[in-house]
């Protein structure tokens, strides 16, 4: 996110425009890949999994780590 702003800070002052992608999930976009994993065609990566209470160590991590896939925080 940080060099997302920073690019975006910078593109002011040159001659092209840096713009963030965003998807648009609609129901057919879900039902997709929804699709495609069950087809084993992509695969999710969790890089860790930490319990509700855990929150804030979940946070730190993502924050100060490479984290190599999605922090997931579970409730039960």
């Amino acid at each position: 996110m940080k060099l997302l702003i920073g690019a975006m800070a910078l593109a002011r002052f040159q001659p092209f425009e840096v713009r963030a992608p965003q998807s648009v999930s609609t129901p057919e976009v879900l039902d997709r890949v929804s699709g495609m994993v069950a087809a084993r065609q992509i695969r999710p990566v969790a890089d860790r999994t930490f319990a509700l209470e855990d929150t804030a160590a979940a946070i730190c991590r993502m924050e100060t780590e490479h984290t190599r896939g999605k922090v997931i925080i579970t409730t039960g």
